[in-house]
């Protein structure tokens, strides 16, 4: 009686112990769906499995049999999930096996999955710890910020770091672009998506084409960028090109940040593809860079400029001409140089080429300056910004 009395408390306590290990390991791995979107299109089953996939491949563990009965369908579509959800896994290869059972209907039953891993899980603690120091550096100062804020501190951070290169190891992953800080798009939207998810603002991986040319003939290309939840609005972000489209002079755009689904900048050039089709819609207007900071995107660049205060806004040469007028008569003799941002192609091309400045702005010049005679000479540049808008720069030399 004794021993029947012992078993049975010793199998409640096995049970409530096995109960309690679960419960322990189901928080570790409390996913929030919000946060892991493509987690969160898979079902209750492959949800399992992608859990189970998490802790194995988290643990540096190539290969495992499932947990749940699955198809060779869902078992690409969990491994494809945790690709785009987990960017922290960057010794992932992105590529698997899996080995399966098939039934006599003809459905299968897989019974291993196994990935691929690349060179950096054989240090992969080291290579962790370098991740994540990386991401200690880039955002420990703004776990206290709202989300709108943290985005741009973000975006700009890692635009700051990263050069984009081809040429890169392992420039699929977010490796290189925190730790070797050259990459292409994926390793762009991969850290992205890994710093705006640490400080608990949804950020999804979105893949797709991308037609970098406003030409119709222009090629599409595979593509990466990112989508944002701002207070559940969501906006489109693509660092990649903010960071690339001004690198000659040295800033960082805003033409393709918090974009919505219906701005045609951004929908005539990008186009979601496989399941990021079913990503949330985009139309998070209130989040706009221009509703943001109150003048359009394309003209975030210039913030960056030291003289950013003294650039003066132009839409038309009448306009310049004023400016003008009014800065050389404050500035006086001497060599000076001025910017402009100017809101049309027409406008700057005036500019550019403009052959009347003696009447249009200079013979007021010299009067209001008491200047009997004088030497003068001007010298202008110009720079795309994307969007039909300009920066101008106007150096003048007038003794």
């Amino acid at each position: 009686m004794k021993q029947r009395i012992f078993l049975i408390t010793y199998m409640i306590l096995f049970v409530i112990f096995t109960i309690q290990t679960a419960a322990a390991e189901e928080e570790d791995y409390d996913l929030d769906p919000q946060l892991y979107i493509y987690y969160a299109q898979l079902t209750e089953d492959e949800r399992d499995v992608y859990v189970q996939a998490l802790e194995e491949f988290s643990a540096g563990i190539s290969s495992f049999a499932p947990c749940r009965g699955i198809s060779l369908d869902s078992a690409n579509r969990i491994m494809h999930a945790i690709c785009k959800d987990q960017p922290q896994l960057f010794w992932l290869d992105e590529s698997f096996q899996y080995s399966y059972r098939q039934g006599l209907s003809g459905s299968e039953k897989v019974t291993e999955i196994s990935a691929d891993f690349n060179a950096l899980a054989d240090e992969l603690e080291t290579n962790r710890s370098a991740v994540e120091n990386q991401k200690d550096v880039l955002i420990a100062d703004l776990y206290d910020l709202p989300a709108w804020e943290q985005e741009k501190y973000v975006h700009d951070r890692l635009a700051s770091l990263i050069t984009y290169s081809g040429e890169s190891s392992y420039n699929q992953t977010l490796y290189s672009a925190l730790c070797q800080q050259e990459t292409v798009c994926a390793g762009y939207a991969k850290a992205f998506q890994y710093l705006m998810t640490s400080l608990g603002v949804p950020c999804y991986y979105c893949e797709g084409t991308a037609q970098d040319s406003a030409a119709e003939d222009a090629a599409w290309s595979a593509h990466a960028w990112n989508i944002v939840c701002l207070d559940g609005s969501y906006v489109n972000v693509d660092l990649t090109w903010d960071d690339t489209s001004l690198t000659s002079a040295g800033l960082i755009s805003y033409a393709q940040y918090n974009r919505t689904d219906s701005d045609a900048s951004f929908s005539q050039t990008h186009q979601r593809s496989d399941d990021s089709q079913f990503l949330p819609v985009c139309d998070g207007d209130a989040w706009s860079y221009e509703q943001l900071f109150g003048f359009p995107a394309e003209l975030g660049a210039l913030t960056q400029l030291e003289d950013y205060e003294s650039v003066r806004h132009l839409t038309d040469l009448y306009e310049y001409y004023a400016a003008m007028q009014d800065l050389m008569i404050q500035y006086g003799t001497g060599e000076h140089t001025f910017r402009f941002a100017v809101y049309n192609s027409e406008c700057n091309d005036a500019i550019l080429h403009d052959e009347n400045y003696r009447d249009g702005y200079l013979n007021t010049v010299a009067d209001a300056l008491y200047l009997g005679s004088y030497n003068f000479s001007i010298q202008t540049s110009s720079l795309s910004l994307t969007g039909g808008y300009y920066l101008v720069t106007v150096t003048v030399d007038l003794s």
